[in-house]
């Protein structure tokens, strides 16, 4: 990435999880030292995270990190494929704030029943933080009983 500054000397034969952009990050480092740890165990590992190639230059990225076997089926290697995802997620923070603004309480949810997301508005009404609402059915206390399975069904 012609952006970031980065010069192939720093990448090539380096380990990855000691580049610059993951230092910078200890929490985003933790987190792809725990994905290799799981792909060279034979997982395919996929996750989201934040990187800092340099000062100023924060990048989400979508990662996957999938195991390569040899023919006497040991992991030979890696692949680490890492999709910019910036733009979605400024995208996702403009309409969470845009959502957050309207006088309406706005949650979604998941097939199973979980929660997914909820405005501002939905928590303060709630009491509940996101967190709360989230976990399980926490947030299926705050609609009538009578309607509950009806909404679950939904």
């Amino acid at each position: 990435m012609a952006e970031a500054r980065v010069r192939r000397e720093e990448v090539i034969g380096q380990p990855l999880a000691e580049a610059r952009w993951w230092s910078c990050a200890p929490a985003s480092q933790e987190q792809l030292c725990a994905a290799i740890a799981r792909a060279s165990r034979g997982e395919t590992v996929r996750f989201e995270t934040l990187v800092q190639f340099r000062e100023g230059l924060d990048r989400h990225q979508d990662v996957e990190i999938t195991p390569h076997k040899d023919a006497d089926h040991h992991i030979a290697y890696l692949v680490y494929v890492g999709i910019d995802i910036t733009a979605r997620k400024r995208a996702e923070a403009e309409i969470h704030a845009l959502i957050d603004a309207i006088p309406q309480l706005v949650w979604t949810g998941w097939p199973d029943g979980s929660q997914d997301s909820c405005n501002q508005r939905w928590r303060d009404y709630t009491g509940l933080n996101t967190e709360e609402a989230q976990e399980g059915e926490g947030w299926m206390q705050y609609t009538h009983p009578e309607d509950q399975q009806r909404v679950l069904e939904t």
